[in-house]
């Protein structure tokens, strides 16, 4: 199983937390990225993504130009060692939240992770070192999605009787799987725990 330093993306595009929302704007416009990350004296203090300047920005309808990056940015935030597996870095990503985290190595932002790194490498996993078991994985996931159209919008548990390659192989479908129906899935623990939405 890969680790986070493995999949994340780097360099990793900064912008001081003084500077406008212009000109963060025009960072990711330039390098068509959807976050920078936030640096006062070299230190990370927060992050900035797209979606952040569309809903604080635009549609309350201010002047990018005449707003600081700290105004507007995500503070603290949550990081990741680049030695993290990646099957952790998803319970973590599963638990907070998070669309991305920043990969920090000695103090200093050494790249950037994110949900679309994780889906990608779960899914290469179960693909290339689990073929011979997805037919019998797939019941699993058969039942999980089973409990979801039973239990909306609610949290159901079942015991969890996988082995550790069974328990990546759903932390994928999980990935997938949450746009439709199943909005939180955690296989880390004595049991299954699944969060669905209608």
């Amino acid at each position: 199983m890969k680790h986070i330093r493995d999949i994340m993306s780097s360099p990793v595009f900064t912008v001081d937390e003084d500077a406008s929302i212009q000109d963060a704007a025009e960072i990711l416009r330039e390098k068509n990225i959807g976050c920078v990350v936030v640096l006062k004296d070299n230190k990370l203090k927060g992050i900035l993504t797209e979606r952040d300047i569309t809903k604080k920005i635009v549609a309350t309808n201010k002047l990018p130009s005449q707003i600081k990056v700290r105004e507007v940015m995500r503070s603290p935030v949550v990081t990741i060692d680049p030695k993290t597996p990646i099957y952790k870095a998803s319970i973590i990503m599963l638990k907070g939240g998070f669309r991305r985290l920043p990969v920090v190595e000695k103090g200093k932002v050494i790249g950037i992770v994110t949900e679309t790194d994780i889906e990608k490498a779960l899914m290469e996993y179960a693909i290339e070192e689990q073929d011979e078991s997805l037919a019998e994985l797939g019941e699993v996931a058969d039942r999980i999605y089973e409990m979801c159209l039973k239990h909306a919008c609610k949290v159901s548990v079942m015991k969890n009787t996988l082995n550790k390659d069974e328990k990546l192989i759903l932390m994928a479908i999980g990935w997938l799987a949450r746009e439709d129906k199943i909005v939180y899935l955690d296989v880390s623990g004595e049991d299954i725990i699944i969060k669905t939405k209608r």
